[in-house]
């Protein structure tokens, strides 16, 4: 028993264990190019039902170590890490689903020897990961550590996320069929279209990210408060906000930026305009708050030229600003009071002098259809405004920060992100790093971004249509019978 126990975890928990480690520790993102190996290793030869149970356990691991930010977030929250552990089992269990899924479809891609179509299914459980109704939460995508690697990025362009992520299966795959060095029941002997397509679409990423970038130059500012709008005080927290935000403003009406951003959740409007903690400064100002009372909504907004503008927040956090079966929860897990709701508006940007911002707010960056859509409707500029101070000192915070700079690239457009204790950036169109606040202090960053004139987006989300059809197309194709496994227990 112990080593059938053995056979069924080595290679998945050392898999797993690689492929999560650079999303706690971003500079270890070379891992990513060898990280799958042991797991298509461990796929080679089995059966579907096997292939499902692998696939699982990798999945309970990585989903594990990616989503422990919500034990530490959560325990935090309610005041019992106790109760922090229970979505975040919860939400392993479900996040496993989607790895199981994957080790069904690559089983069958290797059992046909179509190596190919392995680096599309995995990317295509990625986007079944991020757009499945209700349980949708794109977290833990594999080539979000890649987002301080400009270089490495640029395939996003033209395929979102999804197609670095494919890139980089591609290289295990490659590694995996040069490491066995002969044929194996279920893939192909060492090919060199393999290798060959790998660097070829590195050629491309880079040479994607050293195009020119054209367009007016604007001078931007981004103010981080440096308060705690999470776990401070609320009593005091409107005074801490104006002390922090008025001298900065103050500073900044000298300069006359072209655009001050602010973070989310710093003004209520229980009927517009918003009542701001601070003073209105002189230049065009977008901030987030909530809106409304009943119902009440998740809202961004915007004042220029003496009038206002606002946009609802479309895709909630479960939890967070929402609460299914609230009647059913004891009073102490100390959940939101209120239940927001989803914007009915639509898609809508702020029109600012002679450009059209995009705003996102919080966890909306996550999701690379919603920057897409503001591009859509006519957004040349991205604003994301957050409140990242929930995950303070968890691996939260630089996967929200990396979501921003995927965002850029995908859209082409550059993006100001401002958070009231970080992350706090300024991003150019190719995913470079203009300028960056230090976390948890009051701070006022400044730069100066190239905004081109609206044109029509590029549609890149036709390979994560293409890699979700793909998933689903193999996970139901018929069994390829082959030889016995001999190495590894089919379990």
């Amino acid at each position: 028993m112990i080593q059938q126990f053995i056979q069924k975890w080595r290679w998945v928990s050392l898999s797993a264990t690689l492929a999560a480690i650079p999303a706690l520790e971003f500079r270890l993102w070379p891992l990513l190019f060898v990280a799958l190996v042991p797991f298509l290793f461990d796929l080679l030869g089995r059966t579907p039902r096997a292939a499902w149970g692998q696939g699982y356990r990798f999945g309970l691991i990585y989903g594990a170590i990616q989503l422990f930010w919500m034990l530490q977030f959560i325990g935090k929250w309610t005041g019992s890490y106790f109760i922090g552990a229970v979505p975040w089992i919860i939400a392993t269990l479900l996040y496993a689903l989607y790895f199981g899924l994957a080790g069904i479809a690559i089983t069958k891609c290797f059992s046909r020897g179509w190596w190919w179509l392995v680096p599309v299914v995995w990317a295509g459980s990625e986007v079944l990961r991020s757009y499945l109704p209700v349980v949708a939460f794109p977290w833990g995508i594999y080539a979000m550590p890649l987002s301080n690697i400009p270089a490495l990025m640029g395939l996003a362009r033209y395929g979102m996320i999804y197609l670095v992520s494919a890139w980089l299966v591609l290289v295990n795959v490659s590694v995996l069929m040069y490491a066995l060095k002969q044929d194996r029941p279920g893939i192909l002997r060492p090919q060199t279209a393999a290798p060959v397509i790998g660097i070829s679409l590195l050629l491309a990423s880079i040479a994607i990210g050293l195009q020119p970038i054209t367009g007016e130059n604007r001078r931007v500012q981004a103010i981080q408060p440096g308060v705690d709008l999470a776990f401070g005080d609320p009593s005091t927290e409107e005074l801490r906000l104006k002390a922090s935000i008025d001298p900065m403003l103050s500073a900044a009406d000298q300069e006359n930026p072209y655009l001050i951003v602010l973070p989310e959740g710093i003004a209520p409007a229980d009927k517009m305009p918003p009542k701001t903690p601070f003073r209105l400064p002189q230049s065009a100002v977008v901030f987030g708050g909530q809106r409304g009372v009943n119902p009440r909504f998740q809202s961004s907004f915007a004042f220029a030229r003496e009038s206002w503008q606002y946009s609802d927040k479309t895709r909630l956090v479960i939890f967070g600003e929402f609460v299914p079966f609230r009647q059913f929860l004891p009073a102490s897990f100390k959940l939101p009071s209120g239940d927001l709701v989803p914007g009915q508006e639509g898609i809508k940007g702020f029109r600012i002098e002679r450009d059209t911002v995009g705003p996102l707010l919080c966890f909306e960056a996550l999701f690379p259809d919603l920057a897409y859509r503001q591009q859509l409707s006519g957004a040349n500029l991205l604003a994301i405004m957050s409140i990242d101070d929930w995950f303070m000192g968890t691996a939260a915070v630089e996967q929200l920060r990396a979501a921003a700079i995927w965002r850029a690239v995908e859209t082409g457009l550059p993006i100001i992100r401002v958070g009231s204790l970080g992350s706090t950036l300024i991003v150019d169109q190719r995913g470079r790093v203009m300028v960056e606040a230090p976390r948890q202090l009051p701070y006022r960053l400044t730069g100066t971004i190239a905004v081109d004139r609206p044109v029509a987006p590029l549609f890149n989300g036709w390979f994560g249509i293409l890699a979700g059809i793909a998933v689903v197309g193999m996970a139901l194709l018929p069994r390829k019978r082959l030889p016995a496994r001999s190495d590894v227990a089919a379990g």
